[in-house]
């Protein structure tokens, strides 16, 4: 077997451990959790903005539609979690903001995430976790480069 053939090999059980270990850590906090993902990755890209954040945008950087991004948005808007106020200059594009609730739910699914994500990673020394911190640094460096 060739070495690239190998080192694909490699890379492909690692892509899917990790990925199917990122499942069930979602699946773990969305359990227990009064939103679904989809509405935290929501709820982190409007608060996490350094620019305000219109419907369209968020649709934009979640990789959905707009239309779709409404089936996502009015549900978190009749919890409380976020409003839509007029944007500056621009009478048919709303900025989306977090209320004091939607911090909240956002933030306590933030920590559940880490917290689920730690409880993984349990097993592993400290040794072990450089290691794979390295071994992960390496490969995204040079899939930029």
């Amino acid at each position: 077997m060739a070495d690239d053939e190998l080192n694909m090999r490699i890379l492909v059980h690692v892509w899917a451990v990790a990925e199917d270990s990122r499942h069930r850590v979602i699946r773990s906090v969305e359990e227990r959790s009064l939103c679904s993902h989809k509405e935290f990755r929501a709820l982190q890209n409007i608060q996490t903005s350094i620019e305000n954040v219109t419907a369209t945008e968020l649709a934009r950087r979640m990789r959905c539609s707009k239309a779709n991004i409404t089936y996502v948005v009015r549900p978190l808007m009749m919890r409380g979690w976020v409003t839509s106020d007029a944007a500056f200059g621009d009478a048919r594009a709303a900025i989306l903001r977090l209320t004091d609730s939607g911090r909240g739910v956002y933030e306590d699914y933030r920590l559940a995430l880490i917290r689920a994500s730690n409880r993984h990673l349990e097993e592993l020394d400290a040794d072990e976790k450089q290691r794979l911190v390295t071994i992960f640094k390496k490969i995204g460096a040079r899939g930029r480069g």
